[in-house]
């Protein structure tokens, strides 16, 4: 289940307090294509291996831990062993609108103005992409100097960063088969640049703007070629949980990005003794922290702010706490 699936759960299970009428969620199934048949397991597994090779975020999990669970690296500290922290910083609109300004200004100053107009969420991912991946390449050791793209805190040009966003592509692909798909649509999409791009960026404003039609592009390139390729792909894996995604979250330049700012805030309840009908903040619940991971939390349509909700190691938590120029377009922190 995906974001949006779960906004569409929040709904129903709202008009259901409110005894009021339930069409959803349907029980419609995405049928591309009818799945060819494999007399011999071996050449099901080759054509999958075929698929697989064509989608390189992806990758195989021997432990069969999946499916789209990271492939965690043999060396460095256990993941369950480094200390894990998360807190949510809150953005007003204003604040964003002033960020979304600046990287416009810059990009059409330098002559590299985007196609499309920028939008609040690739100009708020572009500012924690870059702060949050200098908080951790300066603060954590947890993997060797060797397994790290980024062995020293000065990366050079060569060292490469890497931002996963979350794409939700209903909209972007095989649309008359998703108009009522209850269901997971979301994959990722990859952003790629040189770590010492995220570092300049942290102190240079034009670099910043630079960044932002990156994440832009990026995420345009999820169309319905994009998405055929890689549900083909899961369409022919012998196992489900052989899919795994191509990072380890303990590489300090990779940060997972995903919005859930539109899913389920605006459902109205009826809770006997509750006195309101919205709810006046929705939470995330985890049974633990992750690391390297942001997400936007829903918010309802009328809202004056943005909460983004960020989970760290606790030594890049406090050293992105302690970072001047991130904290400037934070209005306050919860947790």
């Amino acid at each position: 289940m995906d974001g949006e699936s779960l906004g569409i759960f929040l709904e129903c299970l709202a008009a259901q307090t409110r005894q009021g009428s339930i069409d959803r969620p349907s029980e419609q199934k995405i049928a591309l294509a009818v799945s060819k048949h494999y007399k011999d397991p071996g050449e099901l597994r080759a054509q999958f291996h075929r698929l697989a090779a064509k989608c390189p975020e992806f990758t195989l999990l021997p432990d069969l831990s999946g499916p789209t669970q990271p492939k965690l690296l043999g060396v460095g500290t256990p993941l369950h062993e480094i200390g894990r922290t998360g807190r949510i910083f809150v953005f007003s609109n204003g604040r964003l609108e002033a960020l979304k300004r600046l990287v416009t200004s810059h990009a059409s100053s330098s002559g590299s103005s985007p196609t499309l107009p920028t939008t609040c969420y690739c100009a708020l991912a572009a500012l924690t992409f870059a702060h949050v991946t200098r908080a951790r390449v300066g603060a954590e050791r947890h993997l060797p100097a060797s397994r790290c793209n980024s062995s020293m805190e000065n990366p050079g040009p060569t060292t490469t960063a890497q931002l996963w966003n979350s794409v939700n592509w209903r909209a972007r692909a095989f649309q008359a088969a998703t108009r009522d798909y209850f269901g997971n649509a979301a994959l990722p999409a990859v952003t790629e640049t040189p770590a010492c791009r995220l570092f300049a960026a942290c102190g240079d404003d034009s670099e910043l703007a630079r960044i932002v039609p990156l994440i832009r592009e990026t995420i345009d390139r999820v169309n319905q070629t994009y998405v055929h390729r890689r549900l083909a792909m899961l369409a022919a894996a012998p196992d489900p949980r052989l899919i795994g995604v191509r990072y380890d979250p303990r590489l300090p330049e990779v940060l997972t990005f995903n919005t859930w700012r539109h899913f389920g805030a605006d459902a109205a309840w009826h809770i006997p003794g509750v006195p309101v009908a919205k709810p006046d903040a929705i939470r995330r619940a985890h049974g633990s922290w992750g690391m390297g991971t942001a997400l936007i939390l829903p918010a309802q349509a009328e809202s004056t702010k943005q909460e983004l909700f960020l989970s760290l190691s606790v030594e890049a938590m406090e050293a992105l706490c302690n970072d001047e120029r991130w904290m400037h377009w934070v209005d306050r922190v919860i947790g």
